[in-house]
């Protein structure tokens, strides 16, 4: 596992194709405990244009039909140019990169999504995009592809700046389509891929928990908006809110210590994470860097020393990494 604060959302991604896996939405106007109620009416239109509460761009369905519509608009609208680059630079240019070290065509399926979705968030102004955290999103993305050491089955996790890119500007009680397009410290509850959901606040302890689907944070892969919209004021467990351990307690991983918080050599604490080199148990490592016999580490690229394939971005064979661009079918029914 990629050592950062863990995620109550799980976003899967295999050879740079990130897959949503969710339940169905909770109904919005359902007021389960920490979430505004809302009706239909307050729905945002196709349009953009915004309701009566601030959200945008959800289409209606009109009374009586049985037609199910996405959540973001299938429209004919050209695509915003700041998204176009956005989703180039997240999946275009893995595609790209792993397809010359593959030696295989190059496939981004998820694009198209990622260019349709995150264009009407910015169409409706519910997302802003900082073009110079993006410039050097893109710059990072670049050196981190350089050469092929870095192939797997999956892609490596974005670097840091691609994870500053966006701004939600919705308000709390806003109709909202994904978390991404509240305000920091807001979550979208109610949240389905054919319905709108309502910014709010964290849930407190027994509020309802894991139980929307986000369309937009896996299409554009960002696995890491919990850390910015977190869904509890502590931590999920089994579709439940909970109360974080306080620091300085005993822990067994870092969802235990709340949002802000890690489990650091078995106690929750909000100093920083370790860094590479440092010791470290189970999921506490900064972005970017994975637990590997006790120690902070970056994934191992082809040729490094391994013990297991977790200890490299490929697979480990014979005490090194190797680059991996398929998965062998034959050797799972050997194991």
């Amino acid at each position: 596992m990629v050592g950062s604060r863990p995620l109550r959302s799980s976003i899967v991604l295999l050879a740079s194709f990130p897959l949503a896996i969710g339940c169905s939405g909770e109904p919005a106007g359902q007021g389960a405990t920490g979430a505004p109620s809302g009706s239909a009416s307050s729905a945002p239109d196709a349009s953009g244009a915004p309701s009566s509460s601030g959200g945008r761009g959800a289409e209606r369905v009109p009374p009586g039909s049985d037609e199910i519509r996405p959540v973001y608009p299938i429209d004919k609208l050209p695509p915003e140019p700041i998204a176009e680059r956005y989703c180039d630079a997240v999946h275009t240019t893995f595609a790209d990169r792993r397809a010359a070290c593959c030696g295989e065509k190059a496939n981004a399926p998820a694009r198209a999504e990622c260019v349709r979705t995150l264009s009407a968030a910015v169409r409706s102004k519910a997302i802003t995009v900082d073009d110079a955290q993006l410039s050097t999103c893109e710059q990072e993305v670049k050196t981190l592809l350089d050469g092929c050491g870095w192939v797997g089955l999956a892609a490596p996790p974005l670097p840091p700046a691609c994870h500053k890119v966006f701004s939600g500007k919705l308000a709390a009680d806003a109709v909202c389509r994904s978390s991404l397009e509240c305000e920091d410290g807001l979550r979208c509850y109610g949240l389905g891929a054919t319905q709108p959901g309502r910014c709010a606040k964290p849930r407190p302890k027994d509020g309802i928990c894991s139980v929307g689907t986000d369309t937009l944070a896996p299409l554009t892969r960002q696995d890491r908006f919990e850390s910015r919209h977190p869904e509890c004021a502590g931590y999920c467990m089994q579709r439940r809110c909970q109360d974080p351990i306080a620091k300085g307690a005993a822990c067994k991983a870092s969802i235990e210590c709340g949002p802000g918080s890690a489990c650091v050599e078995g106690r929750c604490s909000d100093a920083p994470l370790p860094q590479e080199g440092a010791s470290c148990a189970g999921d506490e490592c900064e972005p970017g860097l994975r637990c590997s016999s006790g120690t902070c580490k970056k994934p191992g690229l082809e040729g490094d020393a391994c013990k297991a394939d977790g200890d490299c971005y490929g697979r480990c064979e014979n005490g090194r990494c190797k680059q991996r661009c398929r998965l062998d079918l034959k050797e799972l029914q050997t194991k």
